[in-house]
């Protein structure tokens, strides 16, 4: 059985894709990550965090420059 959280709160997101609110909130309004209501807390989804994260574009270290698809 897997032990990893289905749902983080919005700070331990931020931590996990290295985020700050702001830019959480936009990531959600846009629809890039999935957030989930309980209660007054608002909770996003290990799958779309994970999936974020994967889609990200890989970056060329030696250049500094993002790599193209």
């Amino acid at each position: 059985m897997n032990s990893e959280p289905l749902l983080y709160p919005i700070n331990d997101a931020k931590r996990m894709i290295g985020s700050g609110t702001t830019r959480l909130y936009e990531l959600i309004a846009s629809g890039k990550l999935d957030a989930r209501k309980a209660g007054g807390r608002t909770l996003i989804t290990a799958a779309s965090l994970r999936e974020y994260a994967e889609n990200l574009p890989k970056a060329d270290i030696r250049t500094g420059q993002r790599a193209v698809p």
